[in-house]
């Protein structure tokens, strides 16, 4: 097995628990009993967990150093039943660099975007008013289950650790500190369009939820996400989660989408998709129409 995807298993492997050899010294792990996921007897409930989770190991994408110096290089590595693969997995194919997910609870204010195809994290604390992450460096870990970002933290740099998960039916989870974040309203629904065409896998769905109260300014973006298509087509889900204390009664809230393949604007929604105020609905279909070209 390559050293690289060694080095990415060493992590799954105490995920399950057991001792795990790095260097010289033993990290130790709450024994578990361990399972063969190839038999084709009826899996006890424990077993089918444990399988899961194993399945999920071998098939994630992880963020490891190449070498063993003081600075490591840093290399990102998918992994295809615990083999290194020669191409990127599909949520990540394609993904522009850019914001892939931005969020906002009462507490907080979250940004996951990407660098050079490096994941990184921008956290707000609304409470301090204190930017408690910067660009922060992240682990992007691609499953059957979604798409999770990952920051450790750091308690000596004073660093909180977050993660923000997004589920293939659009829906977010984010946690800062081991806190799973509550205080928040979603909008959610799915993006269609009406033209009997697929889009390649590599396709980027954007969608928003603007302020568009002000008809002489920008539009004001409270949430956004982007997803890579990959063997989905439409109707592709998504859940914008939100602050509820910056909605204004008064104002007027929509949704907005756009389809990219190759960076190109390909489909754009083209009509008003009201929410939230004002008798309109938290969750919506919204239907992208063809940019001509």
């Amino acid at each position: 097995m390559d050293k690289r995807v060694f080095l990415a298993l060493v992590g799954a492997v105490a995920a399950l628990g057991g001792t795990v050899m790095v260097g010289d010294q033993a990290i130790a792990q709450t024994q578990p009993e361990w399972y063969n996921c190839l038999t084709r007897e009826v899996f006890t409930p424990e077993k089918q967990v444990w399988c899961n989770r194993w399945n999920t190991l071998q098939n994630g994408t992880y963020r490891v150093p190449t070498g063993a110096g003081p600075e490591p290089v840093f290399e990102i590595v998918t992994l295809e039943n615990g083999e290194l693969a020669q191409l990127p997995s599909p949520e990540r194919a394609g993904m522009p660099d850019g914001t892939v997910v931005f969020s906002q609870t009462v507490t907080y204010a979250v940004r996951v975007f990407t660098v050079a195809g490096l994941p990184r994290i921008n956290l707000f604390n609304r409470t301090t008013g204190r930017q408690e992450l910067n660009g922060a460096e992240a682990i992007a870990v691609s499953s059957v289950e979604g798409i999770t970002f990952t920051h450790a933290g750091s308690t000596t740099a004073g660093q909180p650790s977050v993660q923000v998960s997004l589920a293939p039916d659009g829906a977010q989870t984010i946690e800062v500190n081991d806190i799973v974040q509550t205080n928040f309203a979603t909008v959610t629904g799915t993006v269609t369009y009406l033209p009997r065409i697929a889009m390649p896998p590599g396709a980027v769905l954007e969608v928003s939820l603007v302020d568009v109260s002000r008809a002489d300014a920008p539009a004001i973006v409270l949430a956004s996400q982007s997803t890579v298509f990959g063997e989905r087509q439409v109707p592709i889900p998504f859940e914008l989660v939100y602050n509820p204390d910056q909605i204004d009664p008064r104002f007027s809230y929509a949704v907005q989408a756009r389809i990219l393949v190759d960076g190109q604007l390909r489909f754009i929604n083209t009509s008003h998709f009201g929410v939230i105020t004002q008798g309109h609905p938290t969750e919506i279909e919204v239907q992208v129409d063809p940019v001509s070209r």
